[in-house]
């Protein structure tokens, strides 16, 4: 039993810093390659055209395409969209597949515990940091009510 007070080993927080990181990918690697269906989807969706859009279009980052738009170009109007622009550089190497999109949102999940773990523990304390970053990363959906395409 550790005294009130006493400091955690460097190498033990790290050691379970990286176990929290490597739980959370696993957590968001789950049906990685499932299918754009269910709740909230239809971002997943448009999400996926436009990087696929991307993709097939030449990259112009100021033009995103959707896929419903009718006889009309598709342009539509929405934040920056810089997400589905990065995993459209991933569709042009591999091909369009909705996992590559869903790993992108994984690993900048994980990037994402990452920051908040040197937040707490800079604002906190190491252990307050750990509790923090492992209790995201077992909420697969934390950021976002879709997983990204």
């Amino acid at each position: 039993m550790s005294q009130p007070g006493a400091r955690t080993p460097p190498w033990a927080s790290r050691a379970a810093l990286l176990a929290l990181l490597a739980l959370g990918l696993a957590v968001r690697l789950w049906h990685l390659d499932a299918p754009l269906l269910g709740f909230g989807s239809w971002r997943e969706c448009d999400t996926a055209a436009m990087a696929r859009n991307f993709a097939e279009g030449g990259h112009r980052l100021l033009y995103p395409q959707i896929d419903w738009a009718g006889d009309g170009p598709g342009y539509v109007e929405t934040e920056l969209p810089a997400y589905p622009w990065s995993v459209s550089w991933l569709y042009a190497l591999f091909g369009v597949h909705e996992a590559l999109g869903r790993l992108v949102s994984a690993l900048l999940a994980v990037a994402m515990l990452w920051g908040l773990h040197a937040l707490v523990r800079d604002r906190i304390d190491e252990r307050t940091a750990l509790w923090s970053t492992g209790l995201l990363a077992v909420r697969p959906r934390s950021g976002s009510p879709e997983r990204g395409p």
